[in-house]
C-alpha cells in the first residue's frame, strides 16, 4: 500500500514507522504517507523513500482525519480521551470518576482506549499516535480546565509514575508551579526511560539557582544522554562547590565516565570507574546501595566492550550476575548479554551461545515484558554473529511484531543489519542486497545507532560478489568515509566493517595488500584477547591466498570453541599439509554453519590438491562438492570474477598448467616453491570460479576467443 501511495520503494524503517503510527488503519496509513511526504519527513534518497528522523509530523490533514473519526463521541467521552492523552495513563477508578463506567466501556469497544494492569487497572489510549494528535490539538485554556477537573478528583500521588511525569509537564505547560518532590521524581523517571530533554525541561522549571547534588546529577545525566557534551563539561567543571555524599559521588563518577566514553576518551573513563570502585571498597558503613555497585561493574564491562576488550570483563560480569537480586530483570539481562558476548569474543563460543539462549528461554518462561524479550533476542543474535553461527536466525517474540509494539520504541536497524551481514558472510549476496540497498539509503539519512559504516561495507562486498563492481566501489567509498564512526550497537559490527572493506578492496587492488590489512586486524584483536575475531581475520587472509599462515590458522583454531573454529582447523591443516580430505571436512563444516561461500573455497582447494596428486576419487568427490555449493550460491562470484582479469603472473602460471606441466615443473621453471604455485593456482581457480585444470582450460579458451 505504501509503495502505491508513494510511487516507489521505501526503507523498512519507514514501513515500520508508518505501520506503528497508523495502528493498522489503512485509511490513516494512506493519509499519513501523503502528509509525511509533503511535510518533508519522508525523503527520496537513491530512489528509496527514507525518513528524516524518528518523529512523525502531526499536520492539519491528520488532525482533521482524527477529529472526524471522533465526531460520534459524547462530550464526556471526548473529555476523557483528552485527559488521558494529556496525562498518558489513568488509574481506572479515576477514569470512571471522570466519565462513568459505561462511557469507558464504549471507548474500549471502539478500541480507542485499552485497559492494562500496572499495579492495578490503568486506562491508556489505543495508540501512541492517537494520544499525540489529541494532546497536540487541545487548546491551552481547555487543557487548564481539564487539569483543574482532574486535580479536583484525585491527588497527583495517586497517579502511576508515568502519569505523575506527564502531570508535571502538564502543570508546567499551564504555567503552574510544580510540587518539588514530584518534579524531582518525574525528572529522575524521565532520565531512566531515556527522555533526557523532558528531564532538562522539568529541572529548568525549578529555577536556575538550585545547586542541590541531586538536581546537578540529574541535569548532568540528561545532558550526557541527550548528546550535549559541551554543556555537560561546563556543568562538570562548575560543581566543585557542591557537597556530594558517597552514593552521589559514585553516581557522578558513572556519568563522568560515560561522558569520557562518548568522547572516545576510554583511558579517562577507565580511570573514573576505577575511582568509583575505590570509593565502594572504602565504604565501611554500607551506605552505598547494592544496585549502584552492580551498575559500576556493568559500566566497566560496557566500556571494555566498546574497545573490544571483552575478555577482561568476564570475571566482573560473572560476579555481578551472582550478586543480582532475582527481581532485577533488566540489570540481569544486560549483565547476561554482555557476558555471553564477552565469552564469544574471547573464544568461548559454545559457553556464550548457551548463556544467551538460556536468557531468552528464561524471560519467555517467566513472562517478562516484550521490550525485555526483544533485547534478549537481539543479544542472542549478536552473540551468534560474534561466534560465527550464521545458519541460526532469531525471531523476536510475536508481541514485538505488531503495530502496538512499533509504537512503543524508536525503531532500530540493528536486527536488519545483523541479518544482512550474516547473508553476505555466507555468500547470499543477492539476497542481502535486496535489504541492504534501501537500508544504506535510510542510514545515510537517519542513523541513531551508528550502523551506516557496517551496512555500506557489507553492501560493497555483496555488490562485488554479484559482479557489480561499479556499485561495489560506490558503497566501498561510503564505508571508508565513515570508518571513524564507532558503532554504538555492537563491537562485532566494527570488526565486520573492517573485514568487508578489506575483502571488497581486494576486487580493485592487490589481494596480497588486502590480506596484509586482515592480518593487521588480526593482530589488533589478539592484543585485546578477541580470539574469535582474530581467527576470523586470519581465515580471510588465507582465503585471499596467504597460504603461508595456514598452519598458524589451524593452531589458533585449536584453542577456540565452536563450529567455526573446527572449520578453520580443518581448513588450515588441509592447506598446510596438502590434504584434500581435511579441506573437504572444512567445506562440510562451513556448509553446516551456513557459510557456503567458505565451503566453496575449501572445496575448490581440495580439487586442486586432489588433481595434483592424481587422486581420481577425491577429485570427483571435491568437484561434486563445488557443484553443490555453486548451486546453493547461485550467480555469486561468476560475473564479478569474470570482470577481474588474471594478473600477468597468474596468466603465465595458468597457461603452463593447462599446457600439461605439473606443479613441480612450473615451480622449477619459475624458480619458486611448489607451495607458491599451489597458492597461485588456488587463487586462479577461485577467481575464474573453476574447480580444476580441465575447467581452467575451457575458460582460458573462451577468454582467448
Amino acid at each position: 500500500m505504501l509503495a502505491d501511495a508513494l510511487d516507489g520503494p521505501m526503507s523498512e524503517t519507514v514501513a515500520m514507522q508508518l505501520w506503528g503510527t497508523s495502528n493498522g488503519n489503512p485509511m490513516l496509513l494512506q493519509a499519513l504517507a501523503g502528509e509525511q511526504r509533503d511535510a518533508g519527513h519522508l525523503l527520496q534518497r537513491d530512489g528509496v523513500w527514507v525518513c528524516r528522523d524518528d518523529l512523525i509530523e502531526h499536520g492539519g490533514r491528520i488532525a482533521e482525519a482524527v477529529d472526524l473519526g471522533l465526531g460520534h463521541l459524547t462530550a464526556a467521552q471526548r473529555s476523557l480521551l483528552e485527559v488521558c492523552a494529556l496525562v498518558g495513563e489513568l488509574p481506572l477508578r479515576v477514569a470512571t470518576g471522570l466519565a462513568g463506567r459505561d462511557e469507558v466501556d464504549q471507548l474500549e469497544s471502539h478500541r480507542l482506549v485499552r485497559i492494562r494492569l500496572v499495579d492495578g487497572p490503568v486506562l491508556t489510549l489505543g495508540s501512541r499516535f492517537l494520544s499525540e494528535v489529541i494532546r497536540d490539538n487541545v487548546p491551552p485554556g481547555r487543557a487548564n480546565r481539564l487539569r483543574e477537573r482532574l486535580e479536583a478528583l484525585t491527588e497527583a500521588t495517586d497517579l502511576t509514575p508515568n502519569g505523575r511525569l506527564a502531570h508535571t509537564l502538564w502543570r508546567i505547560e499551564c504555567r503552574m508551579e510544580a510540587d518539588l518532590g514530584l518534579a524531582l521524581e518525574s525528572a529522575q523517571l524521565a532520565n531512566r526511560v531515556g527522555s533526557f530533554e523532558t528531564c532538562l525541561r522539568i529541572l529548568g522549571s525549578l529555577g536556575n539557582g538550585r545547586r542541590d547534588p541531586e538536581v546537578v546529577l540529574m541535569q548532568l545525566v540528561a545532558l550526557v544522554g541527550s548528546g550535549q557534551q559541551s554543556q555537560a563539561r561546563q556543568l562538570l567543571e562548575s560543581i566543585d562547590a557542591v557537597d556530594f555524599g558517597l552514593s552521589s559521588q559514585v553516581e557522578l563518577d558513572l556519568v563522568t565516565a560515560e561522558l569520557a566514553s562518548t568522547s572516545g576518551d576510554y583511558e579517562s573513563a577507565h580511570r573514573t570507574i576505577a575511582a568509583a570502585r575505590a570509593r565502594i571498597r572504602n565504604d565501611q558503613d554500607g551506605a552505598v546501595d547494592p544496585e549502584l555497585r552492580l551498575r559500576i561493574e556493568l559500566a566497566a564491562a560496557e566500556l571494555l566492550a566498546l574497545d573490544g576488550q571483552h575478555a577482561s570483563s568476564i570475571p566482573g560480569l560473572e560476579q555481578v550476575r551472582q550478586d543480582l537480586p532475582a527481581t532485577c530483570a533488566e540489570h540481569s539481562l544486560r549483565a547476561g548479554c554482555l557476558l555471553a558476548e564477552a565469552m564469544a569474543v574471547a573464544g568461548r563460543n559454545e559457553d556464550g551461545l548457551q548463556l544467551a539462549q538460556a536468557l531468552v528461554e528464561r524471560l519467555e518462561r517467566e513472562g517478562h515484558p516484550a521490550d525485555l524479550l526483544e533485547s534478549a533476542a537481539m543479544g542472542l543474535s549478536i552473540v551468534r554473529l560474534t561466534a560465527r553461527e550464521w545458519n541460526r536466525r532469531d525471531t523476536v517474540s510475536a508481541v514485538g511484531l505488531s503495530p502496538e509494539a512499533a509504537q512503543r520504541r524508536i525503531l532500530s536497524a540493528t536486527a536488519s543489519v545483523a541479518e544482512g551481514v550474516m547473508d553476505v558472510h555466507c555468500g547470499r549476496a543477492a539476497e542481502a542486497l535486496k535489504a541492504l540497498r534501501p537500508l544504506v539509503s535510510q542510514l545515510r539519512q537517519f542513523d541513531p545507532d551508528g550502523l551506516v559504516g557496517i551496512a555500506s561495507a557489507a553492501a560493497a562486498y555483496a555488490s562485488c560478489l554479484c559482479g557489480d563492481l561499479k556499485e561495489g566501489l560506490r558503497y566501498l567509498h561510503q564505508a571508508q568515509e565513515c570508518r571513524t564512526i564507532h558503532s554504538r550497537a555492537a563491537w562485532i559490527f566494527d570488526c565486520d566493517r573492517d573485514y568487508f572493506v578489506a575483502m571488497a578492496a581486494a576486487f580493485f587492488s592487490s589481494k596480497d595488500l588486502a590480506a596484509v590489512k586482515l592480518l593487521e586486524q588480526a593482530e589488533q584483536h589478539r592484543v585485546r584477547g578477541a580470539l574469535t575475531a582474530e581467527l576470523f581475520a586470519i581465515s580471510g587472509a588465507v582465503r585471499l591466498g596467504d597460504s603461508a599462515i595456514a598452519e598458524e590458522l589451524a593452531t589458533k583454531a585449536s584453542v577456540v570453541q565452536g563450529a567455526f573454529a573446527r572449520l578453520c582447523e580443518h581448513y588450515g591443516k588441509g592447506l598446510a599439509g596438502g590434504d584434500p580430505e581435511q579441506l573437504l571436512l572444512a567445506a562440510e563444516h562451513a556448509h553446516l554453519i551456513g557459510n557456503d561461500l567458505f565451503a566453496l573455497d575449501a572445496a575448490l582447494a581440495a580439487v586442486s590438491l586432489a588433481e595434483d596428486a592424481n587422486d581420481g576419487a577425491r577429485t570427483a568427490a571435491a568437484r561434486a562438492r563445488t557443484q553443490q555449493y555453486r548451486a546453493l550460491l547461485g550467480p555469486v562470484g561468476v560475473r564479478g570474477e569474470s570482470r577481474t582479469p588474471l594478473t600477468a603472473k597468474e596468466t603465465d602460471i595458468a597457461l603452463r598448467a593447462v599446457g600439461g606441466l605439473t606443479n613441480r615443473q612450473i615451480a622449477d621453471e619459475l624458480v619458486v616453491s611448489v607451495r607458491t604455485i599451489e597458492s597461485h593456482l588456488y587463487q586462479i581457480y577461485a577467481k575464474l570460479h573453476v574447480s580444476g585444470r580441465s575447467e581452467l582450460s575451457d575458460v582460458l579458451e573462451v577468454s582467448s576467443r
